[in-house]
């Protein structure tokens, strides 16, 4: 799960190997799990290996579309 301070997110993954980011209620936290009270039902499979991919990716994506931003200034 990605938390952004504002917003949680996280990615469900699909049958054909695709992730769908969701965004997500949590409560309670404990030192290994979070409950998540929506955003997800159950059955449904959630990235956990790969967020720090993920993560990496949007900044990485962000990162460069705010210099193509500022070089077209």
């Amino acid at each position: 799960m990605l938390a952004t301070g504002t917003r949680s997110v996280l990615f469900v993954v699909h049958d054909d190997g695709t992730l769908e980011p969701r965004e997500v209620e949590t409560g309670s936290r404990s030192e290994r799990f979070i409950e998540i009270r929506r955003g997800v039902t159950p059955g449904e499979k959630v990235a956990t290996q790969a967020n720090f991919l993920i993560d990496s990716e949007s900044r990485l994506k962000a990162a460069l579309a705010q210099m193509e931003r500022h070089g077209h200034d």
